[in-house]
């Protein structure tokens, strides 16, 4: 794929990545023509974290937010505890959206380059997203 084809993607889904870590999308994205690199972008499951940052500040008090990021866990614990008592609400609407963007890089990695990935790497990944 060629540069102008990158960048036209990247303006499709560069939302969806830190900027930081756009670099790195963008070498996963050289192995794959333009159709084919949409298509696994699009089977990704990614989220867009200016949706899941407005779900945050109007329905996060019932965990939605969570839920729709895939921590149950958490989900439910912010259902019952209306938003962790206001507290993981508020913490949730600034910091969940990089914990989003750090999932999009997670799920595209992992499907742009599965084969450079170990059991070991995915492991590692989902400890560091527990920890952020």
């Amino acid at each position: 794929m060629n540069s102008k084809n990158i960048q036209e993607l990247l303006a499709e889904y560069g939302e969806y990545f830190a900027e930081k870590d756009l670099p790195l999308i963008e070498n996963l994205l050289l192995r794959y023509d333009m159709d084919e690199a949409r298509e696994i972008l699009k089977k990704a499951g990614l989220k867009k974290p200016s949706t899941i940052q407005k779900v945050s500040i109007f329905g996060g008090w019932w965990g939605i937010d969570r839920f729709m990021v895939g921590d149950v866990d958490w989900g439910i614990v912010k259902f019952i505890s209306l938003g962790g008592f206001g507290i993981l609400n508020i913490l949730d609407i600034f910091t969940l959206k990089k914990r989003v963007q750090f999932k999009n890089l997670i799920n595209a990695n992992v499907h742009l380059d599965p084969n450079d990935l170990t059991e070991e790497d995915i492991k590692d990944m989902r400890e560091k997203l527990r920890r952020r």
